[in-house]
């Protein structure tokens, strides 16, 4: 969802900001492309489909922060086959969560840290 509003004098911006517990060892940022399937549910699309101009990526373990236009994100991760992860959660039904793995040396130079 939206965590952060950026307003303009023309408009606003919103801002997702995700916290990440293991990319400082796996080297990967997990992309939600499917917050929600299940087999019983409708089919819920993952905070990469969301209505956000800007993510922003705290690594918990380096405290690093940064950020990067959705666009951008977009662009580079439709752009080639990529490795990808389910998560099944349990509660508060069984359903699963599916994505893909982005290196994060492959978006280095389009990052911005903060």
């Amino acid at each position: 969802g939206i965590d952060l509003i950026r307003k303009f004098s023309d408009g606003e911006e919103y801002i997702d900001v995700k916290t990440d517990f293991i990319a400082h060892n796996s080297g990967n940022i997990p992309i939600e492309l499917i917050e929600v399937c299940a087999l019983d549910r409708n089919i819920k699309l993952g905070w990469i489909h969301s209505n956000i101009q800007e993510i922003v990526f705290y690594i918990n373990a380096t405290k690093d922060i940064y950020q990067i236009r959705m666009s951008e994100l977009r662009e580079i991760i439709f752009r080639e086959p990529r490795k990808g992860f389910s998560a099944l959660h349990q509660k508060p039904f069984n359903y699963f969560t599916l994505g893909i793995l982005l290196p994060l040396e492959e978006i280095k130079d389009k990052l911005i840290r903060i």
